[in-house]
């Protein structure tokens, strides 16, 4: 059944349109990465004290304008027409990436490849959310788990295909064809978008009033940030959506410290032995989120979506305990015996995460209305980027002064016990609107 209706949505040709430029472009983001963090290699003087600052800012830059600008992005994304709104972020992308091996010769200097790069990733703070906006728009109510599916296949091809060969792209002729490929990459999905059909009906937000004075900075700028609180509340008092939004951040979070251990142990005990050992295991995990997210239709008929994804974290952080036992008694088996069990424990994590993503992006197609989704997804972005980096900083800090086991024991433990609360603080929600929408129908019928 499930590959049936993966047939259907590639028949769908607007899914498929906006689905394959939204791959092609991610790729191309790969290529991009690979790019900057080469320059930034390239223009430092010394391999400590100078690129790790430059590494730092650039994916600080990378990173930062989600965290911030996300929310706000939202509130237009809701006003506009999500598919012109894409074709633009695109096109400007393209623009400004196919600048940046001129400002490069022109300057030799790393600002205004930041800059280029800022204002890229702001752009993408627009596309990002209108994108998992419109899928509902162009997909029935029943393939909306595969059509997530496949966004998170089209994430996952861009980590594994994007980054592996644009590193070697990168390493073999430089970072300009790279920025060169990146920004083609961007015109292709704007091509794509412009040969959707799609109808877009300019409806006024929920909380936008008819007396106000667009004209005004003042009262634009109270209006944006009505209408943000209207978005924030109705994810608030909405019990399935905050619900899916605490569970993708939980998993958003805990990939930092994975991130950061997996790269650090692999690089000490498996880098002679095993080359490109680190970027093996991250395509493993990405690989893990395919399997599972293709094979989430089988399950979803069995129990309801939210008690899944609990289900979901909580095994992954049972995953995080077996990595942990690995490390800390695995080298009894060898090196490379080890490292098979590794790669084996690590698509497994990947398995149980990407039906936890899968389901969390069809919480809110199902249950937002056309007019909030921008807003959700926009902060549901920064809150998932903030918790990202936020956990990620504190496991690299914390691995100079406690044994990574500790570190991956502590993750589990976080993701098992947070999966059950954040199930239960919905269950109860749940109860209490039954509750009182059986009341209130008793009154009614007095």
């Amino acid at each position: 059944m499930a590959f049936e209706d993966y047939k259907k949505l590639f028949r769908n040709r607007n899914f498929f349109l906006l689905w394959l430029g939204f791959a092609i472009s991610q790729i191309g983001d790969k290529f991009n990465q690979m790019a900057l963090l080469a320059v930034a290699a390239a223009m430092s003087t010394t391999q400590i004290t100078d690129m790790g600052p430059k590494m730092g800012i650039a994916l600080l830059v990378i990173n930062l304008p989600s965290l911030v600008m996300a929310p706000i992005a939202g509130v237009f994304i809701d006003r506009w027409d999500k598919r012109k709104t894409m074709m633009v972020s695109n096109a400007l992308q393209g623009l400004l990436v196919l600048s940046i091996p001129l400002w490069l010769k022109l300057t030799n200097s790393l600002m205004p490849v930041y800059f280029a790069i800022l204002i890229v990733y702001l752009l993408t703070c627009f596309f990002n959310p209108a994108q998992l906006a419109f899928i509902p728009d162009l997909v029935n109510r029943n393939h909306l788990v595969a059509a997530n599916a496949l966004t998170i296949v089209a994430i996952t091809i861009s980590m594994v295909i994007g980054s592996a060969i644009g590193d070697l792209l990168v390493s073999a002729v430089g970072p300009s064809p790279a920025f060169m490929f990146d920004s083609l990459t961007y015109f292709f999905s704007v091509a794509c978008l412009a040969f959707i059909v799609h109808y877009h009906k300019p409806r006024p937000a929920p909380s936008e009033k008819a007396d106000s004075a667009v004209g005004h900075v003042e009262k634009g700028l109270k209006q944006v940030w009505q209408e943000l609180k209207y978005g924030f509340r109705n994810i608030t008092h909405t019990p399935s959506v905050s619900y899916a939004i605490c569970a993708f951040t939980i998993l958003m979070s805990s990939l930092g410290p994975l991130l950061v251990i997996i790269a650090t142990y692999a690089k000490i005990k498996f880098a002679v032995k095993v080359p490109g050992a680190v970027g093996i295991l991250y395509s493993l995990v990405g690989v893990g989120w395919v399997i599972g997210a293709t094979l989430i239709s089988r399950m979803e008929a069995r129990m309801s979506k939210e008690k899944m994804i609990s289900w979901n974290i909580s095994v992954t952080g049972i995953m995080m305990f077996i990595l942990a036992m690995l490390m800390a008694y695995g080298e009894i088996l060898g090196i490379k015996t080890l490292y098979v069990y590794f790669a084996i424990a690590s698509t497994l994590a990947g398995i149980f995460v990407g039906p936890a993503i899968v389901l969390s992006n069809t919480i809110l197609h199902e249950c937002l209305p056309e007019l909030l989704r921008g807003r959700v997804f926009g902060a549901r972005s920064a809150l998932s980027t903030g918790g990202f980096l936020v956990f990620m900083g504190f496991a690299t800090w914390l691995s100079a002064r406690v044994e990574m086991t500790t570190i991956l024991i502590g993750v589990g433990i976080i993701l098992i016990i947070s999966a059950c609360v954040n199930y239960y603080i919905y269950s109860a929600g749940e109860v209490t609107r039954a509750a009182l929408a059986q009341e209130h129908t008793s009154l009614e019928n007095q």
